[in-house]
């Protein structure tokens, strides 16, 4: 895969969550009504990654940003998310969350078949247990500091 120049500079880790939507083209309707029915402080980020073919261009900013409550974003490489908004990822591009940054790697077509939607769930998972593990241990310091 080919890393893509990075967009933004790092800062410190969000302590909200971050979630992935993953949909095929007929997803749309499912992803919109997700996000009509989302709360404006909902108190997480969302990824959104449409499986499209690569020759496609996507209009999922335009399309769910009239029925969203939430800010839509154009995903950018190293972009750090927010609570309340909503990220789109760009057509032909792998997306992944690293050290708290979204991250576009173009696909690397001699690895055979892709699962975009696939790599996305598995870095967040991944990304989010570090960050969990983290915080958990900051946080029981104070505690063991009094026992």
């Amino acid at each position: 895969m080919t890393e893509l120049p990075n967009a933004s500079p790092p800062s410190s880790r969000a302590v909200f969550p971050v979630a992935g939507i993953g949909c095929s083209a007929g997803g749309l309707a499912a992803a919109a009504d997700l996000l009509r029915q989302l709360p404006t402080k909902a108190g997480l980020a969302l990824v959104l990654l449409q499986h499209l073919d690569r020759t496609h261009s996507s209009e999922l900013i335009g399309i769910l940003g009239r029925v969203s409550p939430l800010s839509l974003h154009a995903i950018e490489d190293g972009l750090r998310p927010e609570a309340n908004h909503v990220y789109v990822a760009p057509p032909n591009a792998l997306v992944t969350l690293k050290g708290g940054l979204l991250r576009l790697q173009l696909p690397d077509r001699s690895r055979g078949e892709q699962r975009p939607i696939d790599d996305l769930f598995a870095s967040l998972a991944r990304d989010c247990a570090r960050a969990r593990s983290a915080w958990c241990s900051a946080a029981a310091a104070p505690m063991a500091a009094k026992a």
